[in-house]
C-alpha cells in the first residue's frame, strides 16, 4: 500500500512549536484577558512567585523532553507498530494531562504564594480567567499538535486496536473544554462586579471575553469537522469511481489516526484485492474461452469420427446380411456351397478390413474423449478458484458496509454536540431578554444595561446561527457517509451477479464432464463389441476354409454358421444403437460447450467494462 513520502528521521518542527504553544500560549492570553477583567495589577506579583517559575519550567521542558525522548522512541520502534503506538498515545496523554494539571493546581498555588487567595473575589476571578485561557489555548493548539503528529506518523501501520482518540471523543473533549473556558471567561468579571456597575461590566468585560472564547471554540470545531469532511469526500469520490467500474486509481492517503483513517485503510485493502481479483478473473476468462473453443473443435472431430463409424457399421451390417443370405441358400443346396463360400470368403475379408478401421477410429475417439475430460477437469478447478475469490470479494464489501454504517452512527454524536452549543446560545438569549426586562423596569438608569443586554442577545443569536451552520455541515457529512454506503451496496450487487454467472458456468462444466464420462463408457463398450466381431469374423473365415476343404462337414458347419450370423447381427444392432447414443451425447456435449462458451463470453463482457 502506498504511503506518503515523509522523512521519518526528521519530524516537522511544527509538532514541537504547537506543543510549546499548548503549554505556554495561555500565559500571554491570561495577561491580555486580565487587562479586560481588571486584575492586571496582581499579575507582576504572581509572575514573581516560585510556583509560577515551576509552572514555566514544567511548561517549557514538557514539550522539549517529549520531543527529545518520545519522538526518537517512536522512530526506533517503526518496525514494531504496537510499541510505537504506545509511545504515540503516551505523547498525547502527557501533552494534555500536564497542562490540565497546571490549569487546576497552578492558579491555586500561585495565588496562595502571592497572597491573592485572601481576596476572595479577585482570587476566584483570577482562577476563572486563568483556567479559561488554559482550557481554550490548550485545546486550540493541542488540536493542531495532534494533527501534525498523526500526519508525520503516517509511516506506522494503523489498526482498529490502535484507536485511542476517536472522532467522537476528540469532539466531545474539545466541546466540553470550550464550554468550560467560555463559562470561566463569563464568570471572571462577574465575580468582581459591584451591583451598581454591573451593566458597564457586561458591556466592557463579559461581552468581549464571551466573543473571544466562543470564536476560538467555533473555529477549533469547524477545523476538525472540515478535516473529517475532506477525508470522507475523497473516499466518496473513490467509491463512486468503483461503482462505475473504474479500478485504475491510486490508493487514498490517511493522514490521521481515527475512524476515517480506518475506513480509508479498509478501502485501500478492498481496492487492492479487487484489482488482483478482477485481473485473475480476466485471465481465467481468456483461458476458459480458449478451452471452450478447443473443446468445441474436439467435439466436432469426435462427431465426424462417429459418423464414419456409423457408416462402417452399416457396411458391416450389409455384409452380414449377405452372409446370412448365403448361409440360408447353402442349407437348401449343397451344390452351390463352393461358389457361395468363395463369395463369403471375399465378404469376410472386406468385413475384417472394415472392422479394423472401426477399431482404429474408436481408439482415436476414446483418446480424444480422455483429452477432453482432462481439459474439463482443469476448467472445473479454475472455476472453483474463481468462486472462492468472488466470495472473498463479496464478504470484504459487506464488512466495509458494516463499518460505514458504524461511522454513520458515530457521526450522530457530533450532532448532539452542536445541539449543546445551540442550547447555550438559547439560554444566553433568554438571559439577555431577562436583562432587557430588568433594564426596562430600571427606567432611565437601565438604558446602558439595556444596550448591553441587546448586544448579548445579538451575540447569542449569532452563536445559535453558527451552531446551525455546524449542524448543517455535520448533516452533509452524515449524508455523504450514506452515499458511501449506497455505493458499497452497488459494488456488492455486482459481486453477486458475477458469482451467479460463475455458478452457471460451473454447472455447465459439470454437465459436460458427466456427458464425457458416459461417452467414454459407451466407447469402451463399442470397442469391446467390435473386437468381438473381429474374433467372430476370424472364426467364420476359418469355417469357410474348412468348408472349402471338405464338403462333408458343410452340413454341420452350416448350422453353426447360422448361429454365428445371428450373433453377429445382434452385435451389429447393439453397436448401431451405441453409435446412435454416442452421436446423441456428442450433440448434447456440443450444445453444452456452446452454452459454456456463451457464458464465458458474458463474463468477459462484464470484465471488459471494468478499468483495471
Amino acid at each position: 500500500m502506498r504511503k506518503k513520502n515523509v522523512d521519518i528521521y526528521s519530524p516537522p518542527k511544527k509538532i514541537l512549536v504547537f506543543d510549546l504553544l499548548t503549554n505556554l500560549a495561555w500565559i500571554l492570553s491570561t495577561i491580555l484577558t486580565n487587562r479586560i477583567v481588571g486584575s492586571s495589577g496582581n499579575i507582576m506579583n504572581i509572575l514573581s512567585t516560585k510556583a509560577f517559575v515551576v509552572i514555566m519550567v514544567t511548561s517549557i521542558f514538557n514539550p522539549i523532553l517529549k520531543w527529545k525522548f518520545l519522538i526518537p522512541a517512536i522512530i526506533k520502534q517503526q518496525n514494531d507498530p504496537i510499541k510505537a503506538q504506545k509511545y504515540i498515545s503516551l505523547y498525547v496523554k502527557i501533552a494534555f494531562s500536564i497542562p490540565l494539571m497546571i490549569a487546576v493546581f497552578g492558579p491555586f498555588f500561585t495565588s496562595l504564594e502571592s497572597g491573592l487567595i485572601s481576596q476572595t473575589r479577585t482570587f476566584i476571578s483570577y482562577m476563572s480567567i486563568t483556567m479559561g485561557n488554559m482550557f481554550l489555548m490548550g485545546t486550540f493548539f493541542g488540536s493542531f499538535m495532534i494533527r501534525a503528529l498523526e500526519k508525520w506518523a503516517v509511516f506506522l501501520p494503523f489498526e482498529e486496536k490502535h484507536l485511542d482518540l476517536s472522532m467522537t471523543r476528540r469532539t466531545a473533549i474539545i466541546s466540553i473544554l470550550s464550554i468550560l473556558s467560555t463559562s470561566f471567561f463569563t464568570m471572571a468579571p462577574l465575580v468582581r462586579t459591584q451591583s451598581d456597575d454591573i451593566y458597564m461590566q457586561l458591556l466592557t468585560k463579559v461581552f468581549p471575553l464571551f466573543i473571544y472564547g466562543i470564536t476560538l471554540s467555533i473555529i477549533n470545531i469547524v477545523l476538525i469537522t472540515k478535516s473529517t469532511k475532506k477525508k470522507i469526500s475523497n473516499l466518496q469520490a473513490a467509491i463512486k469511481n468503483l461503482s462505475l467500474g473504474n479500478y485504475n486509481q491510486d490508493f487514498l492517503m490517511a493522514d490521521s489516526r481515527d475512524e476515517a483513517a480506518l475506513l480509508i485503510k479498509d478501502f485501500n485493502v478492498l481496492l487492492d484485492f479487487n484489482k488482483n481479483f478482477f485481473n485473475d478473473v480476466k485471465a481465467s476468462s481468456h483461458t476458459s474461452q480458449d478451452i471452450a473453443n478447443n473443446l468445441l473443435s474436439n467435439m466436432t472431430t469426435a462427431s465426424n469420427v462417429v459418423d464414419q463409424i456409423t457408416g462402417n457399421i452399416s457396411s458391416i451390417n450389409d455384409s452380414i446380411q449377405n452372409q446370412s443370405s448365403g448361409v440360408l441358400q447353402t442349407q437348401s443346396t449343397l451344390e452351390q456351397i463352393a461358389r457361395n463360400l468363395e463369395q463369403l470368403d471375399k465378404n469376410i475379408i472386406n468385413q475384417s478390413s472394415a472392422v479394423t478401421e472401426s477399431v482404429s477410429a474408436i481408439e482415436e475417439m476414446t483418446a480424444n474423449i480422455k483429452s477432453i475430460t482432462s481439459v474439463l477437469k482443469n476448467n472445473l478447478g479454475s472455476m472453483e478458484e474463481l468462486n472462492i475469490a468472488a466470495e472473498k470479494g463479496r464478504k470484504s464489501i459487506s464488512e466495509t458496509n458494516e463499518f460505514v454504517k458504524s461511522l454513520s452512527e458515530k457521526s450522530e454524536g457530533l450532532l448532539e454536540t452542536t445541539s449543546v452549543i445551540q442550547n447555550i446560545a438559547s439560554q444566553t438569549n433568554l438571559l439577555a431578554m431577562n436583562a432587557a426586562i430588568e433594564a426596562a423596569h430600571a427606567g432611565e438608569a437601565g438604558k446602558g444595561f439595556a444596550v448591553v443586554a441587546d448586544e448579548i442577545r445579538k451575540l447569542a443569536e449569532e452563536s445559535g446561527t453558527q451552531g446551525k451552520v455546524i449542524t448543517t455541515v455535520l448533516t452533509e457529512l452524515k449524508n455523504q457517509i450514506e452515499e458511501v454506503t449506497k455505493s458499497s451496496l452497488m459494488g456488492e450487487t455486482q459481486f453477486t451477479e458475477v458469482m451467479h454467472i460463475l455458478s452457471l458456468v460451473n454447472n455447465r462444466n459439470n454437465e459436460i464432464m458427466q456427458a464425457m464420462n458416459e461417452q467414454d463408457t459407451g466407447s469402451s463398450q463399442i470397442l469391446a463389441a467390435i473386437k468381438n466381431i473381429m474374433q467372430i469374423t476370424s472364426e467364420v473365415r476359418s469355417g469357410s476354409e474348412e468348408m472349402l476343404i471338405g464338403n462333408t462337414e458343410a452340413g454341420k458347419e452350416m448350422t453353426r454358421l447360422v448361429d454365428i450370423s445371428k450373433n453377429i447381427s445382434n452385435n451389429m444392432n447393439e453397436i448401431n444403437q451405441k453409435s446412435n447414443l454416442i452421436a446423441s451425447e456428442i450433440d448434447r456435449a456440443m450444445n453444452m460447450t456452446e452454452e459454456n462458451k456463451q457464458a464465458v463470453s458474458k463474463i468477459f463482457s462484464y470484465l471488459e467494462k471494468l478499468v483495471i
